[in-house]
């Protein structure tokens, strides 16, 4: 196992009463690829924008290097 670059752990988003994002746990670790993959309308963009932090998750935490991103 690699250095770990990204983790992100129990993400969640909601718009209203649409949950858009339940709990969304992964890691990237140094030297990985990584695919987001999914049906139109599952969730693909808004997570990027939840790590990218053009939205802000709900629930959740966001960790780059080790040092939490997100409030």
């Amino acid at each position: 196992m690699g250095e770990m670059i990204l983790q992100v752990n129990h993400l969640s988003k909601s718009f209203g009463t649409h949950e858009v994002l339940r709990d969304i746990d992964f890691t990237v670790n140094k030297g990985d690829v990584t695919s987001i993959i999914g049906a139109s309308g599952s969730g693909k963009s808004t997570l990027l924008r939840c790590i990218n932090l053009l939205e802000q998750p709900d629930s959740g935490d966001l960790l780059l290097n080790g040092e939490k991103v997100n409030r």
